[in-house]
């Protein structure tokens, strides 16, 4: 893909979809960080506070390397928000909890955009689907995608993504520690792993699943009755 970019060989609607998801990952790694941020800043940590990450302002928690990837292959990562458990009254569960954060927020970020996006399909209903409106719904369904997307792909119990964070907690302590000291080389065998593509089956299986409910839970909205009121 970014390789057909790079050489002329993408069609115009790849290259309008790429220029698309730009402002979504912005938006969607922002509230994903600042959510982590904020559900510490409520348990008594004031860390990412301190150090101005209770933001939107995508800069504070860009990853160049992860935005790339996020781009290109719709899983990715941002710079993540630090936490410091000793400032929370249950350092363990706390931390669950502040990890758990960040996917919930893109989980809403979904619901969001695929309310938009019935709202703009019914819109395009009464000015004969034109290309402004139509370029609307592709937005906010792209917004979806990578919403659901990144939630489904940090819930993955391996470190140091959030989901390995729920999986930790009810680890024996000697076991959770050991997994802290080596998350860089999980991490590294996971980059590794998604390379080889070995997640992509299940990641896919679970994003179409998840896309699924929200649109299905957005479309019990009557959006026609409301216009018609």
């Amino acid at each position: 893909m970014l390789r057909d970019i790079l050489s002329g060989n993408a069609s115009t609607d790849y290259v309008i979809q790429v220029l698309l998801l730009i402002p979504i990952i912005l938006l969607s790694i922002s509230v994903h960080e600042c959510a982590h941020g904020y559900a510490a800043y409520k348990m008594g940590d004031h860390t990412a506070h301190d150090l101005g990450r209770l933001t939107l302002n995508p800069l504070k928690h860009l990853d160049p390397v992860g935005f790339l990837l996020l781009l290109f292959f719709r899983f990715g990562y941002a710079k993540p928000v630090p936490v410091n458990t000793r400032y929370m009254k249950n350092a363990k569960w706390g931390f669950v909890a502040v990890s758990l954060a960040g996917p919930l927020s893109n989980i809403l970020m979904a619901f969001v955009f695929a309310l938009l996006s019935n709202i703009s399909l019914v819109i395009a209903t009464y000015i004969d689907f034109s290309t402004p409106v139509m370029m609307l719904v592709t937005f906010f369904s792209l917004g979806v995608s990578l919403n659901v997307g990144y939630a489904v792909f940090n819930l993955i119990p391996i470190p140091p993504l959030d989901g390995s964070r729920l999986l930790t907690a009810c680890l024996p302590r000697k076991l959770a520690l050991w997994s802290f000291r080596y998350e860089r080389y999980f991490q590294l065998g996971l980059l590794f792993l998604l390379y080889l593509g070995a997640f992509t089956g299940i990641l896919s299986v679970c994003v179409s699943a998840v896309s699924h409910f929200i649109y299905s839970t957005v479309g019990l909205i009557p959006f026609e009755l409301l216009c018609k009121m």
